[in-house]
């Protein structure tokens, strides 16, 4: 897989032009057309890309990232395109005219947008699948480690460059001739699904998502690239479509954690050149844009490294393939250097209650958040039966008003079914029935649960766990999996969320007799993203060796 660093090394010696790396790109995403929401027109980016190579040819990059193609979940603004956070009570020709700052960061950075890409309907699911209605089920989002993907395999990246860039043709007209019909295709994850796609195909060399429970990591997990979901509020989410305030983070996704790092940095330093504040935002330490890149000073540090296996996160779901991976990779980190302790000072029942705790709060702030999509001040509005609204209102029954119906129209055809299961969640969770014994208490424990982590992080510099412990589901088998179901898988990832903490996923280890690949997820102190590139890069290549 071409890495951040790859390409930079390749334009820094003249070997390939941005102009030619942008075009391998979109040779590569045009076989993933069901990854992408809205693709900008080539023109467009081979012009982008020349004035790249102009400013290279005069010395005058903009930023490390200068040149480099990357993508963007549809929910974060991009002027030229509309913003649909993959909802149909969104989808419109209309542009929305402004970069989210996060955005316009990397566009001021040099950095080449592809497009924005698909996702679970406002980042509400697990699978890729909670699509507007209108989207038939064969443009759902496959992962890329079925179907074509196993091409790559067959090439190394040196070998697989020089073709694309030399005769983009050649690679299409060869996946053209396999035949589907017998493939098997999986779920990429969600919800930031076409982000972790568009990643892991090379269409993009990174990619900006959301995490709110996990919509990052998982993803990653399962199509084996790095997503990090850093410290809640060290990124702006100006021009981030709300789905849970108190929870939503931009994230991160990129072939390698080093990758990760670079766009870490780029972000952050943009940040303090181009402040834009948003209510969530905070200051953030000066040593987070540091680098570590030597293997030699990697291992010195993890001389020092205290990492904590904490037993409360080993749950009856989980397989013994994983904990055995699990185990592993804290062998791993002991032998090169770290302290690891298995620790029990997170409690079982606290972290059983978390993923309760967070759904409540989670669909308590969605409830409030979409309630602005009424078709009058967001959103598109519905065809309403005015003659039969008329009627139903003269009859003395009738509770609903014409305006009360159609935002009724409005939301039930704009809206999916897990959207609206989640509104009425919130709506049921903040009834003065339901207020102190749910909100309240969901509140009060995720409060218990960020304290214990909290704890453990000030004798620890890291915890590990597992970020998923399942494979991916069958793209044809999804509809069938049950949705509540489908949410215990985010018990692995939640805890982070609540707690605000960094959280970065790693591909490490493989499923018996199955191509997909495990992961390691690192959790670190609030503002201490840099130790997690640290370690998860030491373990990453030592995976990889």
């Amino acid at each position: 897989m071409l890495t951040i660093q790859q390409a930079q090394r390749l334009l820094r010696t003249g070997a390939i032009s941005s102009e030619q790396l942008v075009l391998f790109c979109v040779t590569r995403a045009a076989t993933i057309s069901d990854a992408w929401e809205r693709r900008i027109d080539t023109h467009t980016l081979l012009e982008q890309a020349r004035q790249s190579d102009f400013r290279r040819a005069q010395n005058k990059l903009l930023s490390p990232l200068d040149g480099i193609p990357f993508s963007v979940k549809a929910n974060l603004a991009v002027a030229s395109l509309p913003l649909t956070a993959g909802s149909a009570i969104l989808e419109t020709n209309a542009c929305v005219g402004y970069h989210a700052q996060v955005v316009d960061a990397l566009l001021q950075s040099g950095a080449v947008l592809m497009g924005t890409t698909t996702m679970d309907e406002f980042g509400m699911g697990s699978l890729g699948i909670n699509r507007p209605k209108s989207k038939t089920t064969t443009s759902r989002t496959k992962n890329p480690i079925s179907g074509w993907h196993r091409h790559t395999k067959r090439f190394s990246d040196e070998e697989m460059i020089k073709m694309i860039l030399h005769s983009p043709e050649t690679i299409n007209t060869r996946l053209q001739q396999d035949d589907e019909s017998n493939v098997i295709f999986y779920s990429p994850g969600g919800s930031s699904s076409g982000s972790a796609v568009t990643v892991a195909q090379q269409a993009a060399l990174f990619s900006l998502g959301s995490d709110t429970g996990g919509s990052v990591r998982l993803p990653a997990a399962w199509c084996a690239v790095a997503g990090l979901k850093p410290t809640y509020g060290c990124l702006s989410r100006d021009g981030l479509v709300a789905y849970a305030s108190s929870l939503d983070t931009v994230g991160i996704l990129a072939p390698t954690v080093s990758c990760l790092s670079v766009v870490w940095r780029e972000l952050l330093q943009q940040q303090l050149r181009q402040p834009r504040q948003d209510s969530t935002l905070r200051p953030f330490q000066h040593n987070s844009i540091q680098t570590y890149s030597s293997a030699s000073t990697r291992q010195k540090l993890l001389e020092r490294v205290k990492v904590a296996v904490p037993t409360a996160f080993v749950i009856k779901e989980m397989s013994q393939p994983v904990r055995d991976n699990w185990k592993n990779a804290a062998r791993r980190l002991e032998e090169m250097g770290a302290t690891v302790d298995v620790i029990d000072t997170i409690s079982p029942q606290v972290l059983q209650q978390a993923l309760a705790a967070y759904y409540v709060l989670a669909c308590a702030e969605a409830t409030s958040n979409l309630g602005r999509y009424d078709g009058f001040r967001y959103g598109s509005t519905a065809d309403c039966d005015r003659t039969n609204a008329v009627r139903d209102i003269d009859q003395p029954q009738s509770k609903f008003s014409l305006l009360e119906q159609q935002y009724a129209q409005t939301r039930t055809r704009g809206f999916g079914s897990e959207v609206i299961r989640r509104i009425l969640c919130g709506t049921s969770v903040l009834s003065s029935d339901h207020y102190h014994t749910h909100y309240e208490a969901a509140a009060k424990l995720r409060a218990v649960l960020a304290q214990q982590m909290r704890d453990v992080l000030e004798q620890y510099d890291l915890l590990l766990v597992p970020t998923t412990f399942n494979m991916p589901p069958r793209i044809d088998e999804a509809n069938s999996i049950d949705s509540t179901a489908m949410m215990a898988n985010d018990i692995m990832t939640v805890p982070a969320s609540l707690g605000g903490f960094p959280a970065l996923s790693i591909p490490y280890g493989h499923w018996e007799r199955a191509p997909f690949a495990m992961s390691m997820q690192l959790v670190a102190a609030q503002q201490d993203e840099q130790k997690l590139f640290r370690v998860a890069e030491a373990l990453q290549d030592y995976a990889v060796d």
